[in-house]
C-alpha cells in the first residue's frame, strides 16, 4: 500500500515538473506598449546680432566705382545726448565726444586696412594723417565738414570717394546697455540700444550716396567706447562694398 502511494506521489511530482518546464519554454507574449510622445518646443531668443543693422547699396555701385582707386575717411563725428539724471555740463560732453572721436578715427582706418589685406581689390585708403593735414591746412572745422559737399572734399583731398562716420550716443541708454551685458552673454537676448552709428560713402564726382551702413550700438558691441568702436569698425569693414563682388 505504501509502495503504491509512493509511486502515485512520484507520478504527480513528475507531471508537475514537466508542466512547469513547458510553460517556461513558451515564448512570452509580445507586449505592445506605446511610448508616449513628448514634443519639446525649442525656445529661441533673438540675438543682438539680429536685426540691428541696415545696409543700403546703390543699385549701380559697381558701375559708378569702376574707376575708383582711392577713398578718404573723414574725421569721425560723435554726438553725446545728455542723460537727464547725470546733468553733465554740455562743455564736458562736447570735450568727451571730441576725445572719443579722435581716438575712434585711427581704429576705423586700421580696421579697413586690415580687411583690405585679405582682398584683391584695387582700392586704397588715404592715410588719415594726410587727410587731417590737408583739412588743417585749409582751415576745415567739424562744422564746415558737415556743410561742404563730397565733390568739393574729394577734389581737395585728391580722392574718388568720401567716407563719413557719425555716432550718436544716448548716455541714459549707455548705462542700461552695460548692465544688460551679463544677461546677454548667458541668454543672448537683445540689449537696449545705446545709440546709432552711420557710415556713408559718397561719390566724389556727383555727391551720390553709394553705400550706407547703419548699426545700433547695443551691449553686444562692448562696455566702453574703445571696444564699441573696435567691434563696430570690424563689422563695418567686413561688409564694405569695395571688398565684395556685387
Amino acid at each position: 500500500m505504501k509502495k503504491h502511494l509512493l509511486l502515485l506521489w512520484c507520478l504527480v511530482l513528475g507531471l508537475t515538473y514537466h508542466s512547469s518546464v513547458a510553460q517556461t519554454n513558451q515564448t512570452a507574449p509580445e507586449l505592445n506598449i506605446r511610448q508616449p510622445k513628448f514634443s519639446f518646443k525649442k525656445l529661441t531668443f533673438k540675438s543682438v546680432e539680429s536685426g540691428v543693422r541696415k545696409i543700403y547699396t546703390h543699385i549701380k555701385f559697381k558701375e559708378l566705382t569702376q574707376q575708383h582707386h582711392q577713398v578718404a575717411i573723414l574725421p569721425i563725428e560723435i554726438i553725446i545726448d545728455q542723460d537727464d539724471v547725470d546733468q553733465s555740463p554740455a562743455q564736458d560732453l562736447n570735450y568727451r565726444a571730441f576725445v572719443e572721436a579722435k581716438n575712434a578715427y585711427p581704429i576705423m582706418f586700421a580696421s579697413l586696412q586690415k580687411e583690405k589685406f585679405f582682398h584683391h581689390y584695387n582700392i586704397n585708403f588715404q592715410d588719415i594723417s594726410v587727410t587731417q593735414q590737408i583739412l588743417l591746412e585749409n582751415n576745415f572745422t567739424p562744422e564746415q565738414l558737415k556743410i561742404t559737399s563730397p565733390t568739393k572734399l574729394a577734389t581737395l583731398l585728391g580722392v574718388d570717394a568720401i567716407i563719413t562716420c557719425s555716432i550718436v550716443r544716448d548716455e541714459k541708454l549707455v548705462s542700461e546697455a552695460k548692465t544688460f551685458e551679463n544677461l546677454r552673454r548667458s541668454k543672448r537676448l537683445v540689449g537696449p540700444s545705446a545709440g546709432t552709428a552711420t557710415v556713408n560713402i559718397y561719390d566724389g564726382k556727383n555727391d551720390e550716396l553709394l553705400w550706407q551702413f547703419e548699426r545700433l550700438l547695443t551691449a553686444g558691441l562692448g562696455n566702453n567706447m574703445h571696444e564699441t568702436i573696435l567691434n563696430l569698425s570690424n563689422r563695418m569693414a567686413m561688409a564694405f562694398p569695395y571688398f565684395k563682388p556685387l
